[in-house]
């Protein structure tokens, strides 16, 4: 599934580079035959012919330019293989559901995503063109070998043998390596992801030490098993070179002896030789890439999970919930929660009819925000049954809920792009209505101070906004696209009171057409928002 997607508008550019590189690996093997002709030539004193040296000449040509262009051809293809994973396992992420989500660390997402996809790539754009290319040289040569001096090519098939079972077992060791690396590095990763999450608190604690401990911890676990890996790793390149040193010696000295028998000739056994050495480079390169290919196979696996774990949304059916007519309505019936550590949400009946403005209160813990969560559909329920406008919302439901209902989670932070996106994100709004409304809410001098207007970037490459112009940026999304629904936990948490003041003056306005439950603890807007749903 993961090589069909990667391959998605690069098989042409592969294709290529595979056929450049075949043509390159048999110009490679082709060299010592002609190196051999021309050594038997002085060897018995006749002149060089010199077809052979051009034959020469152009096996080095071609073999140099089919290189260089395999490996550009290829790298194109590469790219575009990494392009299309990383965009599929994106979108797999992004239009899976809410639970499936919650199973998997975020950090171990991230690291599956930025360290894992180059992996799995390496062995379709590195390894196995080099296996093929080494394979094609080795078989080649060992050709040659055989038409040369089949006794001696009996003894290296002997030889290395041998020394291939050996490496077999080292090959299955790597694979297990690999995995646990693999596992301890993408631990590291996920802490390390919290703790910048967390960076303020965790300094205006002062628990800078105790939470380099807890992340030096998972490193040293990370150093451990790669260290493992390494070290097993680093057993496949001196098995090669004891398969092709004993291979030298071993020819030499039966060739010698051959030589002495008057069974083999001074020229075939240089020729013999040649075609050796350039089987040696080919050697070294199948034994590293079956090493690296165990490696890859362990990123491949983490990949798989995702896909096999993180189900895309359900698009059947397809709701679709007018933004016309009566306000809306919703029902509730014996209904709960139960979340993957096993804690039970229980929420009470509870029936609201929209339009207007009401504020969802009660104790921590009482459901609040999971209540949220249930009707915006990124929860489904685990016991009992919630509709809207009578509809039941299930599994399966479609994205047009959460369009219908609108959802200002509390945590929540913006995005590292500019100050529109951060409004809009993806809607299509008008500049003049952005302004218009923060004119209305009294805050135009926010967006009129920013360096670039709505084209200022934030994050580390732009400006820092204080809580309050984070949330205002929030509320305007909800303000601006008006939907039937709106849900806004703590709103106003980070808010002065114009500000706040203003924002309610715009949700009075807005109930009138839409309903508005909001979650607060805030005094002044349980005052000013009396009905009230009490949870716990």
């Amino acid at each position: 599934m993961i090589r069909a997607i990667g391959f998605q508008n690069a098989k042409v550019h592969y294709s290529l580079g595979m056929l450049l590189l075949m043509i390159s690996s048999v110009a490679t093997a082709m060299q010592p035959m002609f190196v051999g002709q021309i050594t038997e030539a002085f060897a018995g004193q006749k002149p060089v012919v010199v077809t052979t040296v051009l034959f020469l000449l152009a096996v080095f040509v071609v073999d140099a330019l089919g290189t260089a262009g395999s490996k550009l051809v290829m790298g194109i293809a590469s790219e575009r293989f990494v392009f299309n994973v990383r965009n599929s396992v994106a979108r797999r992420i992004l239009h899976t559901n809410h639970r499936s989500f919650q199973s998997f660390d975020k950090g171990d997402l991230n690291n599956r995503v930025v360290e894992d996809i180059p992996a799995i790539q390496r062995p379709y754009f590195t390894t196995y063109p080099e296996l093929l290319g080494a394979a094609i040289v080795a078989l080649l040569c060992f050709i040659g070998m055989v038409f040369t001096s089949w006794t001696l090519a009996l003894v290296l098939i002997a030889v290395l043998t041998a020394f291939g079972a050996l490496l077999l077992i080292v090959l299955r060791s790597i694979r297990t390596a690999a995995e646990t690396s693999r596992v301890a590095e993408s631990a590291y990763s996920s802490r390390l992801y919290e703790l910048l999450y967390n960076f303020v608190p965790v300094k205006s604690l002062g628990a800078e030490n105790w939470v380099l401990r807890a992340l030096n911890r998972r490193a040293e676990s990370s150093r451990v098993n790669g260290v493992r890996l390494v070290g097993v790793s680093s057993l496949i390149l001196p098995i090669i070179n004891m398969a092709t040193q004993v291979s030298l010696v071993g020819v030499l000295l039966l060739g010698g002896v051959q030589i002495g028998n008057e069974d083999l000739t001074p020229a075939a056994l240089a020729t013999f030789f040649l075609y050796l050495v350039y089987m040696i480079s080919p050697l070294v390169t199948l034994g590293l890439s079956l090493g690296e290919l165990r490696e890859a196979a362990a990123s491949h696996a983490r990949l798989q999970v995702i896909y096999e774990t993180l189900p895309e949304d359900e698009t059947q059916p397809q709701y679709r919930f007018s933004s016309g007519g009566p306000g809306a309505t919703f029902r509730s019936h014996n209904l709960a929660y139960r979340y993957q550590g096993g804690e039970r949400v229980a929420i009470p009946d509870i029936s609201i009819e929209g339009p207007g403005i009401y504020c969802l209160v009660g104790s921590n813990g009482a459901g609040k925000s999971t209540l949220f969560l249930l009707m915006n559909g990124l929860h489904v329920p685990t016991e009992g049954s919630l509709s809207w406008n009578g509809k039941r919302i299930h599994e399966g439901l479609s994205s047009d809920l959460r369009r219908f209902v609108y959802l200002m989670p509390q945590s929540r932070d913006v995005l590292s792009t500019t100050v529109r996106d951060n409004i809009l994100m993806g809607a299509v709004i008008e500049d003049a209505e952005i302004f218009a409304l923060a004119f209305r809410l009294g805050v135009s001098n926010f967006l009129e101070g920013l360096p670039d207007g709505l084209d200022t970037q934030i994050g580390h490459e732009g400006v820092e906004l204080s809580g309050g112009q984070k949330q205002l940026l929030y509320v305007f999304h909800a303000l601006l696209l008006r939907p039937p629904v709106i849900l806004l936990d703590e709103f106003a948490s980070n808010l002065d009171r114009d500000s706040k003041a203003a924002i309610s003056d715009a949700l009075t306005e807005l109930a009138t057409e839409s309903l508005i439950i909001v979650i607060t603890h805030d005094k002044e807007l349980l005052t000013r928002f009396p009905r009230h749903i009490t949870l716990g």
